[in-house]
């Protein structure tokens, strides 16, 4: 059976006594709840994976020193939390049956797809959707953190955080870099949750606390999802959405500068309010007032980084549609992950600087 991992020195392993030690953007952090188990063996690091996978198999290849896991489980009300660590090159047959995003801290980390093999390492993250039989493969000394989440929760919680249906999804495998945002703000979700865990209880004493973690995760993931969308979304084929989204859409885009609501818009396309809202969904992922904000950041986005230096950050804003320039200096620094100011291409020497003025 699992038993309780003794500290080491192992420097590769990050261990700390107490704990297993979280290194995302060189952060040592320890984990001290919950406990940490040590499998020695293939049949323990089985029965350890099983917690949050359904593992079919575990083999370490012999003749390679050390073999064994460090595990951490951890549940929340809807989501989970997990940590490893493979002292030796491991080979797993797992059953997925919950999303799960994952993040390495160190080493390697390869899921096969049938066909190909998703690789996490570095800062590059991934959301692997639930599959039979899916073959993971780690090398010694890989440290893996993520949570499990399933489609059915996420949607739920986000239709909560957007005050309505949303058809936003976890959907299919998909990679993001969480060295800039979005996928920042989950690794800081991720380092924020060991932290709060490091010598505490609270999670396992309070449902308020893991309602709060869970709320947590998701949000951080939407954030990825909507990212995705909007990178993704509007260079799709319009030629698939009805006609009163494709006249809202001209219309947005000729008149961005210009108040827009959803009553102007469906009076735009001929339809009713309601009938808007539900395509801009159906269609886009996003309500139209969204959409619309998206647009708007694109084009100050597009102006800032143009080299014009004509007018100054305020006036830019304006010229995009917003009309509060602080709404628009934090949706800004949210979806581009830096102040407008930061956007401009440096300044030839003598020429003057236009003021940001928050």
């Amino acid at each position: 059976m699992p038993h309780r991992m003794q500290p080491h020195e192992n420097n590769k392993c990050r261990a700390m006594r107490g704990g297993v030690a979280f290194d995302l953007d060189r952060h040592l952090i320890s984990m001290t709840n919950p406990p940490v188990t040590r499998s020695e063996s293939a049949e323990d690091a089985l029965q350890a994976f099983s917690s949050c996978l359904e593992a079919r198999s575990v083999l370490f290849p012999k003749g390679r020193g050390e073999s064994g896991i460090d595990f951490s489980y951890l549940d929340f009300e809807r989501t989970n939390l997990f940590h490893w660590h493979s002292h030796a090159d491991m080979e797993a047959v797992v059953d997925i049956n919950r999303h799960i995003v994952c993040v390495c801290e160190q080493g390697r980390l390869t899921f096969d797809q049938g066909g190909g093999a998703v690789v996490v390492t570095g800062t590059n993250a991934v959301i692997m959707p639930p599959a039979r039989g899916r073959v993971l493969n780690c090398t010694q000394g890989t440290s893996v953190v993520g949570v499990t989440v399933s489609e059915a929760d996420f949607r739920r919680e986000a239709g909560v955080m957007l005050h309505g249906s949303s058809s936003l999804r976890l959907g299919e495998t998909r990679s993001f870099d969480i060295s800039v945002n979005p996928g920042k703000i989950f690794a800081d979700v991720l380092e924020m949750l060991l932290v709060d865990m490091e010598g505490s209880n609270a999670s396992r004493e309070s449902k308020a606390i893991r309602l709060m973690f869970d709320r947590l995760i998701v949000y951080s993931l939407l954030r990825v999802v909507e990212d995705d969308f909007s990178k993704h979304a509007r260079s799709a084929s319009r030629s698939v959405a009805p006609r009163h989204i494709k006249r809202a859409e001209d219309y947005i885009r000729d008149h961005l500068a210009e108040p827009l609501d959803n009553m102007l818009l469906a009076s735009i396309a001929e339809v009713s309010p309601r009938s808007l809202y539900r395509g801009f969904i159906h269609f886009r992922g996003v309500t139209p007032a969204r959409y619309v904000q998206e647009l708007r950041l694109d084009e100050a986005h597009r102006i800032l980084t143009s080299g014009d230096r004509t007018d100054d950050i305020r006036a830019i804003a304006v010229r995009s549609g917003f009309r509060s320039y602080t709404s628009f200096w934090r949706s800004y620094v949210r979806k581009f992950g830096t102040p407008p100011s930061k956007a401009r291409p440096d300044r030839e020497a003598g020429a003057p600087e236009a003021k940001e003025g928050r």
